[in-house]
């Protein structure tokens, strides 16, 4: 069995990184808590494979990895969920992408693993012209009171 057969949304994540690999690894539900809610807090309809420049441009430059793209029913927005391995979780790293756009968000690979998302409203035309996103504060206040009480994740300053 693999791990997305054991989420309430099995289509969506069957065909990502996370989905695909087989389940057991995991000691409770967390995980798969974390996945179901993250669809439920962001009203996830599809995803999307990252690749190209893209995928290298995070990967390489920025030393993320896992990444995963969903798309919002709210406003179309996009979301790249990623993980940095507890090896390269330097402050330094983690301030880096924080400045970014990045948010700390539930662990959504292991429960060793820190998990970040960017959020990318659906009005900007290349990721580049949105990581510094000067509003990217207002934007997730925006879309919390989109979402009322359902998104529960804390802006996090620091890690």
């Amino acid at each position: 069995m693999n791990n997305h057969q054991l989420t309430n949304y099995s289509k969506i994540y069957k065909n990502c990184y996370w989905g695909n690999h087989e389940s057991g690894y995991y000691n409770d539900n967390s995980i798969y808590n974390a996945r179901n809610s993250f669809i439920d807090d962001f009203k996830i309809k599809s995803n999307y494979i990252i690749k190209g420049n893209l995928y290298n441009e995070l990967n390489q430059f920025d030393g993320l990895d896992h990444l995963e793209g969903y798309i919002s029913s709210i406003d179309n927005i996009r979301i790249i969920v990623a993980s940095v391995y507890n090896g390269s979780q330097s402050q330094w790293k983690i301030t880096n992408l924080l400045s970014k756009g990045w948010i700390i968000y539930n662990k959504m690979y292991s429960n060793e693993d820190l998990t970040l998302i960017l959020i990318i409203p659906s009005h900007a035309k290349k990721i580049k012209h949105y990581i510094n996103y000067p509003n990217l504060i207002t934007y997730v206040d925006y879309l919390k009171q989109k979402c009322g009480d359902r998104l529960q994740f804390k802006i996090t300053a620091s890690a």
